[in-house]
């Protein structure tokens, strides 16, 4: 069987290519979790964005030799090639998800702090132990009220008619519920530290949740900060975003 037409031999090729490029993906993002000195973040990022950009190429010839497969109607050949077209959607479709919004306007600048109350933000305190050497500092940033005006003018405190006890209550089992590490939770000051992990490199970030008196109701603020980099793709403002919505 010539080698041009036989579907088995391209469908096989795509399989061993996809495998390759998700292999390359975990193996990069291994090394950043589990803190490989080959493998920082800013190298596993680079790394991944060239398979990303190879692995695009490689799911279109995914697909081109499944549609060979089907045509020459070779049944393992067209397993073959469903496994590899799989095996490659799943970190395109991954990264596709997590793309931010498209701007057509000048990037935004950088931002790693996001609060509902941009004038008097909660403070950390219990976390500020935990928090190892070289990251960003715990000052809320000069700039970050303007930035996230322009960027996330959404984002605001939650009034609510609870009491301040119903409203903590509330706010601890919504914490906990979303899988962050609680580090300290005072009903009498209202507040509420934890560490939040993101999905993929499972970088650390400090939140706090302050609750606080207004009438018979409350006022519920959240701070999101990221320990490293000096902006964060819009991780932070998901999360307080998501907070905001289940509350």
């Amino acid at each position: 069987m010539s080698f041009i037409k036989s579907s088995k031999l391209w469908t096989g090729l795509a399989l061993i290519a996809s495998l390759a490029c998700l292999g390359t993906i975990i193996y990069a993002v291994m090394g950043v979790r589990m803190g490989w000195q080959s493998m920082n973040f800013r190298s596993a990022s680079t790394l991944i964005a060239q398979v990303l950009d190879i692995g695009f190429w490689v799911a279109i010839a995914a697909f081109a030799t499944l549609v060979y497969a089907l045509i020459r109607k070779q049944i393992m050949a067209q397993i073959t090639g469903v496994i590899a077209l799989l095996l490659i959607a799943i970190p395109l479709g991954i990264n596709y998800a997590n793309q931010p919004p498209a701007n057509n306007g000048p990037r935004a600048a950088p931002l790693n702090d996001i609060s509902t109350d941009t004038q008097n933000p909660p403070l950390f305190d219990a976390v500020a132990p935990l928090r190892p050497q070289g990251s960003n500092t715990l000052n809320y940033p000069a700039n970050a009220p303007g930035l996230q005006a322009e960027q996330f003018p959404d984002i605001r405190p939650i009034v609510s008619e609870l009491s301040k006890e119903a409203a903590f209550n509330r706010a601890v089992e919504l914490v906990n519920s979303m899988g962050w590490d609680v580090v300290a939770e005072d009903s009498s000051t209202g507040i509420i530290e934890a560490v939040a992990s993101t999905p993929l490199f499972s970088f650390e970030d400090d939140v706090v949740v302050r609750v606080v008196s207004q009438g018979a109701g409350s006022i519920i603020d959240i701070r999101s900060h990221s320990r490293i980099g000096r902006g964060d793709q819009g991780v932070n403002a998901a999360r307080v975003r998501s907070f905001l919505a289940k509350f």
